[in-house]
């Protein structure tokens, strides 16, 4: 169709239970906005979306997502806050992100592979379980003196 030049789409707050197949036709897609829907799960060709660097689903009823979406290589940005999200596939943790949002899910766990993300310099794990999915430790930084919290586990 005619809009295989599009970078930008937004759909959200449509109230779509769906989306279709064919987003994985736009080749050139960079940002992706489907928040506030009722989406259970994205379409798996959104692992044909090598040019997004932002991908935005807040407040839809994630359940799950396609291993996919791992393909997303150029992707930096991904938040999918408030689902319904239990578990991961462990796929995404080949994307070079930068910011990940998961804050109000269900997520027990995050998948060991996560420990690749090198990148990673924002990461929202609030409101998931009774339980931290992730042991924190106080410190200071030594270069700006900011307190942080930190974990020996997560990419130094």
């Amino acid at each position: 169709g005619g809009l295989k030049k599009l970078k930008t789409l937004k759909v959200d707050g449509n109230k779509l239970t769906e989306l279709p197949g064919t987003i994985g036709g736009l080749l050139l897609l960079e940002e992706f906005d489907c928040s506030y829907n009722e989406l259970v799960t994205l379409p798996r060709t959104i692992g044909h979306l090598h040019h997004m660097h932002t991908l935005l689903a807040d407040f839809n009823s994630l359940t799950h997502l396609p291993p996919e979406v791992g393909s997303c290589r150029a992707v930096r940005v991904v938040s999918l806050a408030s689902n319904q999200l239990a578990w991961l596939p462990s796929e995404m943790s080949s994307l070079q992100r930068r910011v990940l949002n998961l804050a109000h899910n269900r997520l027990r766990a995050l998948p060991l592979s996560f420990m690749r993300l090198r990148s990673l310099s924002a990461l929202w794990l609030s409101d998931n379980q009774s339980k931290p999915l992730v042991p924190l430790q106080n410190d200071v930084d030594s270069e700006t003196g900011m307190r942080v919290l930190s974990n020996y586990m997560l990419p130094q």
